[in-house]
């Protein structure tokens, strides 16, 4: 019984401040072998586990005290200058609600992943013509390409039907059309296909922006990771995590890469067709 003595005495110690020690491994290759080996593997995940939740918090409290700075600092400011003239004061008040906006995104963009993290993002899943769906999409991006003097072509190969949430999905795609606009350059083309493969429903993105440096290519999605973070409209650096959470929750995932004969990304979905 020494082993499971060992086993006893080194999980008692591991804790959020000791995760790093595991259970000595006895050179017998017998049922204790195996449990030690389990048992260390479990402690492997939830270390990770834990310090992806430090990181996530750390970055949360970093990305929330800045709109929150910046709305004091405004605030400071119209308390000291309550005799300023109508035009300062209307300026100040329209800094303190952009702030105001950003907070309440990021906060939203956070409760969406917390509901998608606990599994507690319900989800409408219902049968859906595909063709209709992005049908409806393509009139709503064609306007707001055309707005930024960009063209939007939809390829729709794909005439049947996949079980999904149209609320989600659609959250998702003007989500990756946000992007796809901020990135492309004037009077570029943004193009959405549809088809299947393998039992799965597959939707491409594709624009004619720069790309993403291979090297930081698999940051992408990490959680307000954002490659150019000294732009002043930059979003909350949630939106891709968002995107995939919400793919993934359909039984299906989200992908991301440079074009290879042309400049730009693609962006690949993929749902089941079936529940």
């Amino acid at each position: 019984l020494k082993p499971i003595s060992t086993i006893e005495k080194t999980a008692s110690r591991i804790s959020a401040k000791n995760m790093s020690e595991r259970i000595p491994s006895p050179s017998t290759e017998d049922e204790v072998a195996r449990l030690t080996t389990l048992l260390n593997s479990m402690f492997d995940r939830l270390q990770s586990s834990f310090e992806q939740v430090q990181r996530f918090t750390a970055d949360a409290s970093h990305e929330l005290k800045t709109p929150l700075s910046l709305i004091r600092i405004n605030t400071e400011e119209m308390l000291n200058k309550l005799d300023s003239s109508k035009e300062e004061r209307s300026q100040l008040l329209e800094n303190q609600l952009e702030q105001i906006g950003t907070l309440n995104k990021v906060v939203n963009d956070l409760l969406i992943l917390a509901k998608a993290d606990g599994g507690a993002l319900n989800l409408n899943t219902t049968i859906n013509h595909c063709q209709d769906f992005l049908n409806d999409f393509a009139q709503d991006a064609n306007a707001l390409c055309e707005d930024q003097n960009l063209s939007f072509k939809l390829e729709n190969t794909y005439p049947g039907k996949a079980v999904f949430d149209t609320l989600w999905i659609r959250h998702l795609l003007f989500n990756l059309l946000s992007n796809a606009i901020g990135a492309s350059p004037n009077r570029g083309t943004i193009k959405l296909t549809s088809s299947t493969s393998n039992g799965y429903w597959e939707i491409e993105m594709r624009d004619q922006g720069d790309g993403i440096p291979e090297e930081i290519l698999a940051r992408v999605f990490e959680r307000f990771y954002q490659d150019k973070p000294q732009e002043s409209d930059r979003g909350s650096g949630l939106g891709l995590s968002i995107c995939r959470s919400i793919a993934q929750l359909h039984g299906g995932d989200l992908s991301l890469a440079n074009r290879k004969a042309k400049s730009g990304i693609v962006v690949t979905i993929c749902l089941p067709l079936n529940a």
